[in-house]
């Protein structure tokens, strides 16, 4: 396994995409997940850095942008080469999971996160 994204909320990801415009040349990729209610914005790198914004009121992260304010750290993001395969592992070795099955992510990917809870320290995207 190796490390995805850092991901960052936002409440705007179009001001980000402006700044950086405006302090260089970026490789950037956007996209709308609406499973999740959410837009994204990865700046290219290894890893890669991942500006979120809710797209709705009842997008998951939107409460948790307004408790934390203008922008805050949300996780880290590890790939895997079999989500579900990596799930059940975790799940043996006493991990929780914010849901039991894997979501659409970005980059057309699925996407299943390690409640902080469980990890002591930050929620991890598989």
């Amino acid at each position: 396994m190796e490390l995805d994204h850092i991901a960052i909320l936002v409440s705007d990801v179009n001001k980000v995409k402006e700044l950086l415009g405006k302090i260089g040349k970026f490789d950037l990729y956007y996209e709308v997940v609406e499973e999740q209610e959410v837009e994204v914005l990865f700046v290219s790198g290894n890893p890669r850095l991942g500006f979120i914004s809710p797209i709705s009121k009842s997008s998951p992260i939107y409460k948790y942008l307004v408790k934390k304010g203008e922008f805050a750290f949300h996780h880290i993001a590890i790939k895997s080469k079999d989500i579900l395969s990596d799930m059940e592992r975790l799940k043996k070795e006493g991990f929780i999971f914010t849901s039991d099955k894997a979501m659409n992510g970005a980059d057309n990917t699925k996407v299943a996160s390690i409640h902080p809870k469980s990890t002591g320290v930050v929620l991890i995207e598989l």
